[in-house]
């Protein structure tokens, strides 16, 4: 079933690099940094494969 997949992912995109922004504001390590980069590239790839 097709779903508004192109703004579905805009809206995740938005909000995980809301995520990201306030992950490097409280913490600015650049192992946490790597960490959240893979973490949301792998939500964003995620929500592109369930269309």
């Amino acid at each position: 079933m097709l779903h508004n997949n192109q703004k579905t992912a805009t809206e995740r995109l938005s909000s995980i690099t809301g995520f990201l922004h306030g992950v490097i504001l409280k913490n600015m390590t650049k192992k946490n940094l790597m960490n959240a980069i893979a973490v949301a590239v792998e939500k964003l790839c995620q929500s592109c494969k369930l269309g």
